[in-house]
């Protein structure tokens, strides 16, 4: 069933950064109002957790002619294991990303 926003646009199933994570929300199509379903909330409050325990200061290594890091072991709970390919980003000067592959 769809559902609409006070403002009459359609709500939608998108992804936001809050907090400093990307995660799912329900989005007006119109106005941009963000909201989050109870489900959705403790997936926020999990990922919180989670992110806090594998947060840490890593040193840049080499490996033969490459520049490599580690990555902490409780990353295996998202798909971090050897012989996975993940995408890697620049995002800016200071920043990049590691996609893992989806579900």
């Amino acid at each position: 069933m769809e559902q609409t926003c006070k403002c009459g646009g359609t709500i939608e199933i998108d992804k936001t950064l809050y907090d400093g994570l990307i995660v799912e929300c329900l989005k007006c199509d119109k106005c941009g109002n963000v909201s989050f379903t109870p489900g959705q909330t403790q997936k926020i409050i999990e990922l919180k957790e989670y992110g806090e325990d594998v947060e840490s200061t890593r040193k840049i290594i080499t490996v033969g002619h490459s520049v490599a890091i580690t990555l902490p072991r409780k990353l295996k709970k998202i798909g971090a294991k050897a012989g996975v390919k993940v995408r890697v980003r620049l995002l800016d000067p200071k920043t990049i990303t590691v996609e893992f592959p989806g579900e």
